[in-house]
């Protein structure tokens, strides 16, 4: 089976899609002709997931897009769960307010709107899940300012952690980074961490 393949069937066993999802993904396609940086059902399953496991009601994400995984995350947390999400462009955040409105959820997510490491340094402890998928370049900044803020037996996911397979081209300057952050989860001692191959490589870590 190709990799293609195996990505597709992967793709049907995420659990069940709530309908707004598509509707993102139709919003997205139809306002920017472009739609490679939402989260994508196989993620977005992952992250549902990782709430349910762990009873998670406080949520950080680094980088909005326009909402499929908020949404998703959102869905999947109890009534007086939140999703803290931060966001600098506000295109994005003009397309996914309707959507957050139409979902019944808008109740359960926070945007900051601005530079993430600005809203970053403005929160309160504790998170029990920190989603990044946002600019690479700041991948490891981000991933050192969020740190503190989750909690012991909290889970730090990072998507994007193959980058296409430039982590490997030590000349590609996001691929550097990407890769610097995969290298720091690695050796922090207070982690355990696993890399998946979903989709572009997503890795996961539990604060000890």
């Amino acid at each position: 089976m190709e990799e293609k393949d195996m990505q597709d069937y992967a793709a049907k066993y995420h659990g069940v899609d709530e309908s707004i999802l598509g509707d993102v993904v139709q919003v997205t396609r139809s306002s920017l002709q472009y739609d490679d940086m939402l989260s994508g059902p196989v993620v977005a399953g992952l992250l549902r997931f990782l709430i349910h496991a762990t009873s998670a009601r406080r949520v950080l994400e680094i980088g909005m897009f326009t909402g499929y995984g908020t949404l998703a995350m959102a869905l999947s947390l109890p009534e007086d769960g939140r999703v803290i999400t931060c966001e600098s462009n506000m295109k994005y955040i003009n397309l996914a307010k309707p959507l957050f409105q139409k979902s019944g959820v808008d109740h359960k997510i926070d945007i900051q709107f601005g530079e993430a490491l600005n809203s970053i340094a403005r929160l309160d402890p504790w998170f029990d899940l920190i989603f990044l998928d946002a600019d690479k370049e700041n991948y490891l900044n981000y991933y050192e300012n969020c740190l503190p803020l989750l909690k012991k037996g909290g889970i730090f996911v990072a998507d994007n952690a193959w980058l296409g397979g430039k982590v490997r081209d030590s000349g590609d300057r996001k691929g550097k980074v990407v890769h610097e952050l995969n290298e720091a989860i690695q050796a922090n001692e207070n982690l355990v961490n696993v890399m998946l191959p979903v989709r572009d490589g997503i890795h996961l870590a539990l604060k000890i």
